[in-house]
């Protein structure tokens, strides 16, 4: 579980630095909006939009909801919900394409690293 976690992490920083289409969003700005707003959606470009197209032999949009949780303590960190969606996948042994979701839970600060005071804030 931690390894997943620890990739998902690695590839929605990764993605930061991809160019950007219009209308899209990279992974981490979606994140950074959901701690400071509590709630983000977009549809998702760069790298993250590629490996997940390519790995579900996807030719749809990928969509992305963050949905925090609760904050941190520690400034700009909190606990977020990523419901992942993407489009016109065809995994193995589907034989028409729909919809594909998947979902994880993360702790992270806005500047993509872990917290390091794990505290909850109080209300």
């Amino acid at each position: 579980m931690k390894r997943r976690l620890t990739a998902l992490l690695v590839a929605v920083s990764a993605a930061a630095g991809a160019d950007e289409q219009p209308q899209q969003q990279e992974a981490p700005q979606v994140v950074r909006q959901a701690i400071a707003h509590g709630h983000a959606t977009a549809t998702i470009g760069g790298l993250l939009a590629d490996e997940s197209r390519r790995r579900l032999n996807a030719t749809g949009k990928l969509h992305l909801a963050v949905q925090r949780i609760y904050l941190f303590g520690q400034a700009d960190c909190a606990r977020l919900q990523l419901d992942f969606t993407q489009y016109d996948a065809l995994p193995p042994g589907a034989t028409q394409p729909a919809p594909y979701t998947w979902s994880t839970q993360m702790s992270v600060c806005a500047d993509g690293h872990p917290p390091a005071n794990t505290a909850r804030r109080s209300k």
